[in-house]
């Protein structure tokens, strides 16, 4: 997920250093107002103004991230800096940007950033020395124009306890549609373990059935560490 987290050791006699507010970043709202901070091309202490212009954008090198797309400018050197509302609350982690070519480095005004309640999730997770890991339900699929069609299910995997079955066509979770892959995986992943998730599922071209599963953390022998 990009994510590190550093120890900082400071002297007794020194004043202690105060963290940064966490806001909610499944609260924010599509064209809220933000600020990103960070060193754009060493500039020290750089504070850009924008929106967030859209929420669960996805990367491929980076599947289990739902970003935040935000038209603060971000430029190489923003990396690792905060975005933060309004209330200088953090709601972001900045991490990359698109460019107009693969020649140009600068902002056009597409900027991402790790949500704040992932990052910090993902952050409690390395300090208890535990991997992060995304959730999943156990199955393989491919994408139709009439929803998500399962080529495979994993044994033993939350899909299989419930009866989901190769062939299956996921027209909905939790009553919303999903059409391609990210949509399925995104509406996954913002679930804890534990957690229930419902699918509407078309079998044999015809039967519309629900199964309910409770999803749960992907198993260390499916996930590839950087």
């Amino acid at each position: 997920a990009d994510i590190a987290v550093l120890k900082i050791n400071v002297p007794k006699e020194d004043e202690p250093l105060v963290p940064i507010e966490a806001g909610d970043s499944d609260a924010i709202r599509v064209g809220e107002w933000v600020l990103a901070i960070g060193s754009p091309f060493s500039l020290q202490s750089t504070v850009t103004q924008g929106i967030i212009s859209q929420k669960g954008r996805q990367n491929d090198s980076l599947p289990v991230v739902d970003f935040l797309q935000t038209s603060a400018p971000i430029n190489p050197g923003n990396s690792g800096g905060p975005l933060v509302d309004l209330d200088g609350r953090l709601v972001g982690v900045n991490t990359y940007i698109q460019t107009a070519s693969p020649y140009s480095g600068g902002n056009i005004g597409i900027g991402f950033a790790i949500p704040a309640n992932q990052a910090l999730g993902i952050a409690q997770l390395l300090i208890q020395g535990k991997k992060p890991r995304s959730t999943w339900i156990g199955i393989t699929t491919v994408e139709t124009r009439y929803g998500i069609f399962v080529t495979s299910v994993e044994p033993n995997a939350p899909a299989d306890r419930a009866g989901i079955l190769p062939r299956d066509l996921i027209v909905s979770l939790d009553n919303e549609p999903v059409f391609s892959f990210s949509s399925l995986r995104n509406k996954i992943l913002r679930k804890r373990p534990g957690q229930n998730i419902t699918a509407q599922i078309v079998r044999n071209g015809e039967e519309e059935i629900e199964v309910e599963m409770k999803v749960e953390f992907m198993p260390d022998r499916t996930l590839e560490y950087r």
